[in-house]
């Protein structure tokens, strides 16, 4: 949990100076599943999934890669293009995901009016 809770962190940090793409718009809800998944809260997504958004959110906050970088803009680049392709294989769980929280929501509403 303390790793999770640092990677969290350091991901929210970096997430916070990165340019408006679309790639990027969803760090705050792939930080939220992760820190669901770690507490307990939501255990119905994949490992495959959770291990895909912790590996692009490592590779977010990782300060060196073995690519050679002519340019600040190559980093951005590289960073959207992983987050693309995580976004487009955890698609169907993240979902379900907001799906579900929709509904826990719905049903905090409802039983908090009744």
């Amino acid at each position: 949990k303390d790793q999770a809770d640092k990677l969290l962190k350091k991901s929210q940090r970096v997430a916070n100076i990165l340019p408006k793409q679309k790639e990027f718009k969803d760090i705050p809800l792939l930080l939220k599943i992760v820190k669901s998944y770690v507490l307990g809260d939501y255990k119905k997504i994949p490992i495959s999934t959770i291990a895909s958004i912790v590996g692009a959110l490592m590779y977010l906050v990782t300060p060196f890669d073995d690519t050679p970088i002519s340019i600040p803009l190559d980093i951005v680049k590289k960073d959207s293009f992983i987050f693309k392709k995580c976004n487009k294989f955890i698609k169907n769980d993240f979902n379900k995901y907001i799906e579900s929280q929709d509904t826990k929501l719905l049903e905090m509403v409802i039983t908090n009016t009744i």
